[in-house]
């Protein structure tokens, strides 16, 4: 079976390949090619954006030989539900124009600092990509992506003499809260320790534009042959990813407006001067139904959430903790009602997804640290503002306690394991719930250990361990916004 080459591309597919390289990346994963370079793709389609992605393969491991032997194309299955309605298609991505090593290549690298149609990065170099470490900025090249990345705007300054309408639109997609501020600050502090002059400081600061951004949606990584429909050629970089998409990026600057032209709200590319409110619906409406529900799944051995979807009762819990509990809990937070049902609605969709195979046991990876983030503060605010803790939340935050013995071989150092590894949980005494509730290293300094949500996950736990996990939940379902009060 031949590779897949441009000739399997459309005759107006083909027209792209010869759009002039506009975007730098730096990262070759599946998520940076199933959600930016999939809108760069059909903005160029659109004839809009009209501009192609020069990608950055930062360390030696692995080789760039497939995307040379397939001119940089790969296809990308988009497989979910929509509405309810099963989604299977892909289509053939073109929005790759070279792909380089880092190592090999720097000399290569820098020589599209002196281009005058590159106008945007973008990065998912992992979170711990971007933090202040010691580098030499001067090397080829420098080991961390910050060092990389100010060795690149150093020489496009120096290229353009300090052209103030030559910087660049910075786009960082790493899971950081105001990732391109961080980003920026992590720049201006490596450009001092390495005495650059006054001048390219401000240009760094001032020129260029750093845009933090929220990026969501599952792309699971590469996919086989065998899991897709017959081509009729091969793709050794095949990717697939649920239908589900959203980059939202944070700015109120026109220029920006102006060179990120491949923005379509309503495909899911969404510029506004405040991006909080999406990190909030996605960290509490998704992230903090994964979490409330990640314990329950467990006692009641689910091995997947599509496992879960496929129990009425499971799926009446999650949409009374969506619709009922965390959402009138937002609206402080400025997303109306209508619009997290909305996104709650969505949320199921993307649960329900025949295609992915999303085990519980991985989302109970850290999953204190991802409780205190998603959950404590809808505890707090809850027994706030209502003077309860609705019943879902107290059966979630009861289970994630009881399941402990069933994710402690998989994840030892989990402080919830740790702490409770010597107490019999047929019997918590109230005094040693409190302690958990007060631990400053789980919860740090807003702790939960008020008498309001001590109560209402005692009664839960009580509750779990009379009648089983499966009938505490059906409680909820049946319940409403029932309460432990």
């Amino acid at each position: 079976m031949e590779i897949l080459h441009a000739g399997k591309l459309s005759k107006e597919a083909q027209l792209l390949l010869a759009l002039p390289p506009k975007v730098l990346q730096f990262g070759t994963g599946v998520l940076l090619r199933g959600l930016p370079d999939y809108y760069i793709h059909l903005a160029n389609q659109r004839g809009v954006f009209n501009g192609r992605i020069v990608v950055v393969k930062s360390t030696d491991k692995g080789s760039t030989e497939a995307y040379e032997r397939q001119q940089n194309l790969y296809t990308h299955w988009m497989r979910g539900v929509i509405d309810g309605e099963t989604r299977d298609d892909h289509y053939i991505n073109a929005s790759i124009y070279a792909v380089h090593n880092a190592v090999q290549e720097w000399e290569m690298i820098l020589k599209y600092a002196e281009m005058p149609s590159m106008e945007v990065i973008i990065s998912n170099t992992t979170e711990a990509g971007i933090r202040l470490q010691d580098d030499q900025v001067h090397a080829a090249p420098p080991h961390t992506f910050p060092g990389k990345l100010l060795s690149f705007l150093y020489h496009r300054y120096r290229t353009f003499s300090g052209d103030p309408t030559r910087g660049m639109v910075i786009v960082p997609t790493e899971l950081i809260t105001d990732n391109g501020q961080v980003l920026l600050s992590v720049l201006l502090e490596l450009a001092h320790q390495h005495g650059f002059e006054t001048a390219f400081i401000d240009w760094l600061e001032n020129a260029n534009m750093f845009c933090s951004s929220l990026v969501d949606r599952i792309v699971p990584g590469a996919v086989s042959a065998s899991e897709v429909p017959a081509l009729d050629y091969q793709d050794d970089l095949m990717i697939m990813s649920e239908p589900y998409g959203l980059w939202a990026i944070e700015t109120q600057d026109p220029r920006v407006h102006e060179v990120l032209s491949f923005a379509d709200e309503q495909a899911g590319v969404i510029l506004a001067p405040d991006i909080s409110r999406y990190r909030e619906r996605k960290l509490r409406l998704l992230n903090g139904v994964h979490s409330f529900s990640c314990g329950i799944a467990l006692l009641a051995a689910h091995a997947t959430v599509l496992f879960s979807m496929r129990q009425d009762w499971m799926v009446t819990y999650m949409t009374v903790l969506m619709k009922t509990e965390i959402s009138p809990l937002l609206v402080k937070s400025g997303i109306s009602q209508q619009e997290s049902e909305a996104f709650g609605d969505q949320v199921l969709d993307r649960f329900r997804n025949p295609f992915l195979q999303h085990a519980w046991i991985n989302i109970a990876a850290q999953f204190s640290a991802k409780m205190q983030m998603r959950t404590a503060f809808l505890l707090r605010r809850a027994a706030a503002e209502m003077g309860h803790l609705p019943k879902a939340m107290a059966v979630g935050f009861a289970a994630y306690i009881l399941a402990t013995p069933l994710f402690a071989s998989a994840y030892p150092n989990d402080p919830a394991v740790r702490f409770w590894a010597q107490t019999d949980l047929s019997s918590i005494p109230r005094d040693q719930l409190y302690a958990f509730l007060d631990d400053e290293g789980i919860w740090g300094t807003e702790k939960l250990s008020s008498d309001t949500i001590v109560s209402a996950i005692e009664s839960a736990i009580k509750e779990i361990q009379q009648d089983g996990i499966i009938a505490a939940t059906k409680a909820v379902a049946t319940q409403k916004m029932a309460s432990y009060e």
